[in-house]
């Protein structure tokens, strides 16, 4: 029992040197375009960065494990203080993301402010390219398990969005937005 304790405390010194280096290492590599705060990264966090004009700033805020950042051609993404990212969020920027501080996002929750092209049936869809539109998250929100952030959207500050709602209009402050499932009497 004695070997497996020390064993743990070991195995935590290796991960808060490997978090620590991970963030210094992200400073040297990319000097002015990514300022952060202690900001802290779970296990199995991937930063995916192919964008020479891009801007990552975070807060002192925090990403729990299996958590995923993808930054691409001209991607300005602005994460505020106090922020948690439960496990699995993933965000994809390719031109602006802004989420504001103290906001608390559940499992699995994606964030993307494009989308792709498809109107040329003549083209592969993966050929047309992207269209953009950014997206604002405001202070004090909620964001529940399962939900998908779509381009174009902005959520007012103190507002809740419920487990599984697909996010693709503008939400209020103050708002409680949530997926109402139909129901039916089964007999």
């Amino acid at each position: 029992m004695f070997i497996i304790k020390m064993l743990d405390k070991f195995s935590y010194s290796l991960v808060t040197v490997k978090r620590y280096f991970f963030k210094y290492y992200l400073r040297l590599k990319y000097k002015d375009k990514i300022q952060l705060e202690n900001s802290s990264f779970g296990n199995n966090f991937s930063l995916d960065i192919k964008a020479e004009n891009f801007l990552l700033i975070i807060g002192d805020s925090m990403f729990k494990n299996y958590g995923a950042i993808n930054i691409r051609e001209n991607g300005k993404l602005i994460i505020g203080s106090g922020v948690t990212f439960n496990s699995y969020c993933t965000i994809s920027c390719l031109k602006q993301i802004t989420i504001g501080n103290n906001t608390i996002f559940g499992s699995n929750v994606n964030i993307y402010d494009h989308n792709h092209e498809f109107r040329n049936s003549n083209i592969l869809i993966k050929n047309q390219g992207y269209n953009y539109s950014p997206v604002f998250i405001g202070e004090n929100c909620w964001i529940g398990t399962n939900v998908t952030i779509l381009k174009g959207v902005s959520i007012g500050s103190n507002s809740v969005i419920g487990t599984g709602v697909v996010v693709f209009e503008n939400v209020p402050e103050n708002t409680l937005l949530i997926n109402k499932q139909n129901q039916s009497n089964i007999i």
